[in-house]
């Protein structure tokens, strides 16, 4: 009974960074391409990660609005514009 305890607790975990590990914020790649009129690039997954870390370290909330606005500010940092 002891073993099923265990088992059951590392399957908890194994669940919860399968979870974390799936996440997808709420801005994606194509909406950070259309924004800055770009092709696939490093920059793209700089900002993808960088809004997925901010989301996951509780810096901002797990929204659009939050998440376009943490965004504008990232790629700004980094030297991008927004098209018009």
């Amino acid at each position: 009974m002891k073993n099923f305890k265990v088992v059951r607790q590392k399957l908890k975990e194994i669940e919860e960074k399968d979870a974390i590990r799936n996440f997808q914020p709420p801005v994606d790649g194509d909406l950070i391409m259309k924004t800055f009129d770009l092709s696939p690039c490093r920059e793209v997954g700089l900002l993808k990660d960088a809004i997925k870390e901010a989301i996951l370290d509780g810096e901002i909330h797990n929204n659009f609005e939050e998440a376009f606005a943490f965004m504008m500010k990232k790629a700004e940092e980094m030297g991008l514009k927004a098209k018009d």
